[in-house]
């Protein structure tokens, strides 16, 4: 299992290094969403504990994920199924997508809101993801959906100290939330890699 995570680090580290170039651009203005957690979470009050665990009730029952893409998305569909299924590949079928059934009322509801966001995880009844004007690109999708599934941002993991130096003094006044440590969710299929989170650094500039 630990060669599924460095897969997903060796996949990130290559987007961070187009978007560095301008190749890839993933400009966070979308995700800079001041009414919400670090930006794009839905699901966390600004007096929530930042170290809260997210409990074992966001946890996708066996890994399986429904969804439902709004018609307004409908000529993003295909990107959008590309990034699922990039997920089911790494995660060697751990996490697996499909389209909700009839009368299932527990999926995230992919649709065009204003900018980018979504919950950490599962949560109860249908669970929006916006993907608004400008979160249409490869990575601004992978990010999302990395949220639903339960990821939390690389920059906020818990051992994120143990590797990185943060100079909170160089951080622009008010977005400091957006740096500070979170716990993603935890999926027994992975051995004993208990944490696994999708890494979406954010663009040079915002930091």
């Amino acid at each position: 299992m630990l060669r599924i995570i460095m897969e997903l680090h060796i996949v990130i580290y290559f987007l961070t290094i187009l978007t560095i170039n301008g190749q890839f651009d993933l400009g966070d203005i979308p995700m800079q969403n001041p009414d919400l957690f670090q930006g794009d979470i839905l699901g966390f009050e600004e007096n929530d504990d930042r170290n809260a665990v997210v409990g074992k009730n966001r946890i996708w029952p066996n890994g399986e994920i429904p969804y439902e893409i709004d018609a307004a998305l409908e000529k993003a569909r295909s990107i959008i199924e590309s990034v699922m299924k990039d997920y089911e590949k790494l995660t060697d079928g751990c996490i697996k997508f499909r389209p909700k059934k009839d009368k299932e009322y527990v999926y995230v509801r992919i649709f065009k809101g204003v900018g980018c966001y979504s919950h950490i995880g599962k949560t109860l009844g249908s669970q929006p993801l916006s993907l608004g004007p400008g979160c249409l690109s490869y990575g601004h999708i992978a990010h999302e959906i990395g949220h639903s599934i339960g990821f939390q941002h690389e920059h906020c993991r818990s051992d994120r100290d143990d590797h990185l130096t943060i100079f909170w003094e160089n951080i622009q006044k008010g977005n400091t939330v957006l740096h500070s440590i979170s716990y993603g969710v935890m999926f027994s299929c992975l051995g004993d890699i208990k944490d696994l989170y999708l890494i979406l650094y954010r663009r040079e500039a915002g930091w």
